[in-house]
């Protein structure tokens, strides 16, 4: 939620891959800026952002407490990696088939935040100094079982090995 401060905090170790979960673009509550440029600016490295969900709503009243206005310009939240060369490639893992959020029966707190969207990972290949590796940035369904999880980790393994297969170093 703090783009600025998250840029300074990184800025100390001058990282060459930052991978960041629950960002946002047009959001109220990051006064409608698209953080992903914020940061990616300030640090000087390029990004690669996919959308997660759309949020239809503020959010909890913590989140509310820092929302200048009443209303989403796009409520975009997702995932990113940022890097200090360009990418190699850069794809989108769709880990749900469902809209699960917007299910009837869902628990309490999924009925009070309503969105659209569901969990997903952003993998990219970057290139060093040896050859290509990938990278993965992700968020696991907290309020899943470990079986659930576990079938998710398995399709997003899935698709970094086909990633390997594409991009041999």
């Amino acid at each position: 939620m703090f783009p600025e401060k998250t840029a300074a905090h990184f800025a100390n170790v001058t990282p060459d891959i930052l991978l960041l979960s629950e960002v946002d673009n047009g959001m109220a509550r990051t006064g409608q800026r698209h953080t992903n440029e914020v940061i990616a600016s300030q640090m000087v490295m390029v990004y690669s952002f996919r959308v997660e969900l759309h949020k239809l709503v503020l959010g909890r009243n913590t989140e509310c407490a820092f929302c200048p206005n009443d209303l989403h310009m796009l409520g975009w939240h997702g995932h990113k990696i940022l890097l200090s060369v360009p990418f190699v490639q850069t794809a989108l893992v769709r880990l749900d088939d469902s809209v699960h959020w917007l299910a009837s029966g869902g628990n309490a707190v999924d009925l009070q935040l309503p969105r659209l969207g569901g969990r997903m990972a952003i993998k990219s290949v970057v290139p060093n100094d040896i050859g290509l590796f990938c990278v993965v940035s992700t968020h696991l369904e907290s309020n899943a079982s470990a079986a659930h999880r576990q079938t998710k980790m398995q399709i997003l393994l899935d698709a970094i090995d086909t990633i390997a297969l594409i991009c041999p170093s």
